[in-house]
């Protein structure tokens, strides 16, 4: 059963904890279903994806959309301190093929 957490709740510390301490689905139901949402993504496309978004971040992509428009990238990229924007650029220079790539 999902469970909902706030950091900004006053019983967040023991509630995290309590969650912690619970005991969770064996590796072999995990990936059931893991492949079960990555096979209904893969058949169905952005449909499954909002749908999963929905069930487990309780989000309506509908309204929003699914994209990111390159300035909301930029302002995020650039509210980020110095130590995660060294990690995203090192891991966006592994992601991208190498002819296409910025220099790293």
């Amino acid at each position: 059963m999902p469970i909902r957490l706030d950091s900004n709740t006053e019983d967040f510390a023991s509630r995290f904890t309590a969650f912690l301490a619970t005991k969770r689905e064996g590796a072999a139901d995990v990936e059931e279903v893991a492949r079960t949402i990555i096979a209904e993504v893969a058949a169905r496309g952005d449909e499954a994806l909002a749908a999963y978004t929905r069930k487990f971040d309780r989000i309506d992509v509908g309204a929003s959309g699914l994209r990111v428009a390159p300035a909301e990238i930029d302002d995020a990229f650039a509210s980020c301190g110095v130590g995660p924007r060294l990690l995203l650029s090192a891991s966006m220079c592994r992601a991208v093929p190498r002819p296409i790539r910025p220099r790293c």
